[in-house]
């Protein structure tokens, strides 16, 4: 006979059985009775970042990584070439696993090269296609913007063109192309005025650059222009986007009294309209930052990412608007722990973009970063992508969406400059 334990029941026996019987159909379904479902992955997270190889020459520079309207990439740069000071502009498109291979837009020997501005290859939509870049005028005193125009998707291009229609010995550049009633839309930063700047008299009015648009037939001819705003800041990039209400266009404005924020324009029924403040920062600064916007669109949608520094505090801000750039949200903080800036943009959904931007290496340098901000201010962990012993590099990385995939592209200066690009799918997608 048995002593010190009890004797189960029937009942008792029949209840673990029961018990057992519902942890194996739980196993069996791969699931644990005491485990919560994991959570869904934030949509600001991004996965690992991988290298792609892109179509580069020895010595290349300048990225550009334009969109279609079909969704579609195209990656444009500059490439050295032959003797001492010639270039071509270059270009390959992405298929979704990497790029084809390389094409050439144009080559020559008087191009003026500037890694804060950009030359680029656009798709317009169907077959047509656009192509800008700077050439240095006599004795090097200023700056001309020459444009091609493709019909058949980048395979044949038209005679150069030069796209400012003045003579002044001055700067024009800072170029962003856009689709425009089926022909060519181009609008730049154009010098024109400056040209008796110093001879201003004392009390008139500032005489500074201009953002000026042109719109440009098939065959690459100038149909018609206008300014669009008379008084913007020197040499910042200018950003377009198409929303589901047309063409948002993002630039730095500069007031008389040397505010220079951020602000967008949106292009209705082939007008421009009323300028709309990204974001108030005040940024008062006597002096081009050589920094401008980036903004990204996806239907209503749109987000504009900008480095500031008003009183010398330096941060990385994003906005979203959910009008089609009527309107935008309060700003969001990005980086404001030592941000360099030349910041790119792309949408992941209505409620989520991605952020890349140059900030400062604690241990020296600078390195390349993208981190993932939603509508609600959420902010995603910080990834980086590259580094530069330049602790104020001048290079503008890029940055698209295809698909469920971030593209970037960026100029590596540790040696000869090289063109790198790379991807990283978006968590949640």
């Amino acid at each position: 006979m048995r002593s010190g334990g009890s004797r189960a029941t029937p009942r008792a026996w029949s209840k673990a059985r029961a018990l057992v019987a519902t942890a194996f159909a739980l196993a069996a379904c791969g699931q644990n009775p005491r485990s919560t479902p994991a959570p869904a992955p934030s949509k600001t997270a991004l996965g690992p970042i991988r290298m792609v190889a892109a179509p580069v020459g020895a010595e290349s520079s300048e990225p550009k990584i334009a969109r279609g309207p079909d969704g579609s990439l195209v990656l444009s740069w500059l490439e050295a070439v032959g003797d001492l000071g010639n270039y071509a502009l270059k270009y390959a498109r992405w298929t979704g696993s990497g790029w084809g291979p390389a094409a050439v837009a144009a080559r020559g020997s008087n191009w003026y090269v500037n890694a804060s501005d950009v030359p680029g290859v656009q798709p317009l939509g169907g077959q047509l296609w656009a192509a800008h870049w700077r050439v240095t005028q006599e004795d090097d005193v200023g700056y001309d913007i020459m444009m091609s125009v493709s019909n058949d998707a980048g395979a044949t291009w038209s005679e150069p063109h030069l796209l400012n229609d003045d003579v002044t010995k001055t700067e024009h550049g800072f170029v962003s192309l856009v689709p425009w009633d089926g022909d060519v839309g181009a609008i730049w930063l154009d010098g024109r005025e400056t040209a008796d700047e110093e001879g201003a008299p004392a009390g008139g009015a500032v005489h500074g650059t201009t953002l000026r648009f042109a719109r440009l037939g098939r065959d690459g001819a100038l149909l018609e222009q206008a300014v669009i705003d008379s008084l913007v800041c020197d040499c910042c990039t200018t950003n377009v986007a198409a929303t589901a209400d047309g063409i948002a266009l993002a630039y730095r404005d500069r007031t008389p009294e040397e505010i220079r924020d951020i602000i967008v324009r949106r292009a209705r029924a082939g007008a421009w309209s009323e300028p709309v403040d990204a974001g108030a920062d005040r940024w008062h600064i006597e002096g081009c930052p050589v920094n401008g916007p980036a903004i990204a669109a996806l239907g209503s949608s749109v987000a504009v990412a900008w480095f500031t520094a008003p009183e010398g505090r330096a941060r990385v801000r994003l906005a979203f608007s959910a009008d089609g750039a009527a309107s935008f949200a309060p700003a969001i903080d990005v980086d404001k722990d030592g941000p360099h800036g030349q910041v790119g943009v792309a949408l992941a959904d209505e409620r989520t973009a991605f952020v890349s931007w140059w900030r400062h290496r604690a241990k020296g340098g600078s390195e390349l970063a993208v981190r993932g901000v939603s509508a609600s201010g959420e902010l995603g962990a910080l990834n980086v992508v590259a580094t530069s012993d330049s602790s104020h590099p001048d290079d503008v990385p890029q940055l698209a969406r295809s698909g469920a995939e971030l593209v970037l592209a960026w100029t590596d200066k540790s040696g000869v400059d090289a063109v790198r690009t790379a991807v990283a799918d978006v968590a949640g997608r």
